[in-house]
Parts: C-alpha cells; structure tokens; sequence
C-alpha cells in the first residue's frame, strides 16, 4: 500500500489530481514584530501545493495536486467574494496551470489588524467539468504591535 493517498489525504484509483485538504491553521499567519503578513497558496507547476510563509514571503511545500500526468494538461478556477492581494486568474475563469499560480492576502500595515480570504478551488482537464474539487483554503494575514512572533 502506498503512503502517498494518506499523506496528501485522497484516495486516488484513477485520480490524476486532487486538490488536498490544507487547514485554516496551515495558512493562518500572524506576527508581533514584522508589519508585513502572507498568507496563500500556489498551485505549482511542478505538481506541488506550497503555502506562503509569515514574514518573508517565502514558498514551503505543503501537499501534492498532480498525481499523474503533465500540469500543463489542467485548469484551475478559484471563486471567491473577498478580495486577494496576488491573484493569477479572474474569478470563474479557467488557468492554465503550466506555469506556478499565486494566491494570497498581504496585511502591509504597521498598524494591528487583519485580513482573510476564504477561496474556492476546482480543477478540471478540459475548462468546463470538475475534476478535483471543490475544495475551500481559507487565508489569514495579522499584525498585533507587540505581541510575540
């Protein structure tokens, strides 16, 4: 039995994507120090799930969304009604994933606050039929002057 189904959460006979279940925890970022917060994802085009890091904006991998195949050969649409700092399609269109696609919140303010974004991703090898997905990533950038972190 292969350990990949249960690291990335998906049974996958005959599944060529997956969009893996990532937590609000996983993306929720806050910091204490640094006015600068990310928090988002990319769809990669190397087949991998990465998160946006705190402070310095770094990618770490999280998951895996290409099973099998060439990323080349699906689409990606996200759907949401709040608004996103980077952003690499239009709401209910179609991306070719060949290429990385990024999307965050940022909360650039000195001030403390905070922004979220919960985002809606499918994934589909033909524009139009749902192959992966729904699947709903829920961002969260804060800044608190004075607290830890």
């Amino acid at each position: 039995m292969s350990l990949m189904p249960m690291l990335i959460g998906g049974d996958f006979d005959g599944d060529t994507v997956v969009i893996p279940e990532i937590t609000a925890e996983q993306f929720s970022q806050h910091s204490g120090k640094d006015p600068e917060v990310y928090s988002g994802a990319r769809f990669g085009s190397d087949g991998n799930v990465y998160r946006r890091q705190r402070h310095n904006a770094v990618w770490s991998r999280v998951a895996t969304w290409l099973v099998k195949g060439s990323a080349g050969d699906y689409q990606l649409k996200r759907t949401t009604t709040d608004t996103l700092t980077t952003d690499s399609g239009s709401g209910g269109d179609w991306v070719a994933m060949s290429s990385n696609l990024d999307y965050d919140v940022q909360y650039l303010s000195s001030s403390t606050g905070s922004i979220t974004a919960d985002v809606t991703f499918e994934i589909s090898n033909d524009s139009s039929t749902t192959i992966a997905g729904p699947r709903v990533y829920s961002f969260s950038a804060s800044f608190n002057a004075g607290r830890p972190g």
